[in-house]
């Protein structure tokens, strides 16, 4: 949403801790707010996977700015590689792909645009609305058909 708070993260592997990563542009300039500084140092966080924790390095900036298109360029302190993001901040349900995974080598593996995530049933995430509404229709289609 336009001028409301979010955050971007760059995910990196072990390898990474410890490098300054800086925020280089903006594309258009002087649109969005860095609000905790455009540079970085990737610090060792813990991750929940699928089956247990994972350590990894993270950045994360803090951004601000009005509604527009916009081009997040990255760079490492010692690499002359230049990371870009596409970011979309607008009042409508629309945005740029939220993850892109950078397979070059490099110990950069993510940036990700953190968006708000959607609760469309009272605040409950998905599974929870799913499932409510799953019962609710299998209950309504046995009381149509007589089946106990």
């Amino acid at each position: 949403m336009p001028d409301q708070e979010f955050d971007v993260r760059l995910t990196f592997d072990m390898e990474g801790l410890g490098r300054n990563i800086s925020l280089v542009s903006i594309i258009p300039e002087d649109q969005l707010e860095i609000i905790n500084g455009a540079t970085q140092t990737v610090e060792q966080n813990k991750t929940k996977k699928f089956l247990g924790e994972k350590w990894v390095g993270m950045a994360n900036w803090k951004l601000k700015g009005p509604e527009g298109i916009y081009t997040l360029v990255y760079s490492f302190d010692d690499d002359a590689r230049a990371y870009e993001k596409d970011l979309i901040i607008t009042g409508e349900r629309k945005y740029a792909l939220p993850e892109e995974r950078v397979n070059d080598g490099s110990s950069l593996k993510s940036i990700k645009i953190m968006n708000e995530p959607i609760k469309p049933l009272f605040g409950l995430g998905w599974i929870w609305t799913y499932i409510i509404f799953s019962m609710i229709f299998s209950m309504t289609i046995r009381k149509v058909l007589n089946v106990a």
